[in-house]
């Protein structure tokens, strides 16, 4: 039920009206999801179980929100007073990990949580020795998370 009610509602979230096709819509993607997460389930031969620090994450990404805004606000003012911006592209130190599931969720969690903020965002994710080469628009230090960068 779970799946069903979050596809729905992000359906109407995202189409901004609740007309009566847009109802029907997010009725036919929220059995959708739920279908899909029943055949997953019934499928899985084990459970996945994602590691994370979530009560850390939860505290640091509206931190990371609110410092990178504040960071491009003020960027943007530079700009527009014709100051140039020295925004481009650094190397965040990561660690990928294997090649595992586990493994590729936590590249996959760490590169979304690490692209949240205005500021920066993952271009790739590098080869062994590993990192992450972002975009900033505001040149910053890279974090010393190596496991978790948001």
């Amino acid at each position: 039920m779970l799946p069903f009610l979050t596809l729905f509602a992000l359906y109407l979230l995202f189409a901004g009206q609740a007309s009566a096709a847009e109802l029907g819509a997010a009725v036919l993607a929220g059995t959708a999801a739920a279908g899909y997460h029943l055949h997953v389930r019934c499928r899985a031969r084990r459970k996945f179980h994602l590691v994370a620090p979530w009560l850390r994450l939860a505290w640091r990404i509206p931190l990371a929100l609110a410092r990178d805004t504040t960071l491009v606000g003020w960027g943007l003012l530079r700009a527009i007073a014709d100051r140039d911006l020295h925004g481009g592209q650094a190397r965040q130190p990561f660690h990928p990990g294997g090649f595992t599931p586990q493994a590729a969720a936590h590249r996959a969690l760490a590169v979304l949580a690490a692209s949240v903020a205005p500021n920066s965002y993952v271009v790739e994710v590098l080869e062994p020795p590993g990192g992450l080469l972002m975009h900033r628009l505001v040149p910053r230090p890279p974090e010393a998370d190596c496991r978790w960068p948001v």
